[in-house]
């Protein structure tokens, strides 16, 4: 029985060596690979096919069409002064009030990534980009 017992102790110290021997490799000496993939898929701009058009019945009448839009991104890492970023963001749009400007600058300055997905709004912070 404590024959048993020293075996089934070996076998499971063996596997936590092993586990422990993995996670010490991954979060050490492969840790710039895994920071490099991460930074790439997060920050990699992925061109989107054509859309499709329009969307007929048998009789040429419209059911569905496409719509164009636009989208930005911020990631909040990427901003160094959230309000001074949300300041020229609304200046760029014109049309932020005291309370927009606050919650932009609350969301730039957290850890998940803001987005913006109204036409006519993301048009107007492209322009962001060329006057600066």
């Amino acid at each position: 029985m404590k024959r048993r017992i020293a075996v089934t102790f070996v076998i499971l110290a063996l596997w936590a060596a092993g586990v422990e021997a993995r996670l010490v490799y991954l979060q050490v000496y492969a840790h710039k690979f895994y920071q490099d993939r991460a930074a790439h898929q997060q920050q990699n701009e992925v061109e989107l096919a054509a859309p499709r058009g329009d969307i007929l019945d048998r009789s040429g009448n419209l059911l569905a069409y496409s719509v164009g839009a636009r989208a930005i991104m911020a990631l909040p890492k990427g901003v160094d002064d959230a309000p001074e970023t949300a300041a020229e963001l609304c200046r760029a749009l014109g049309d932020c009030t005291a309370a927009d400007r606050r919650a932009l600058a609350d969301r730039l300055s957290g850890t998940r990534p803001s987005t913006c997905g109204a036409p006519a709004t993301c048009r107007r912070i492209r322009l962001i980009g060329s006057t600066s």
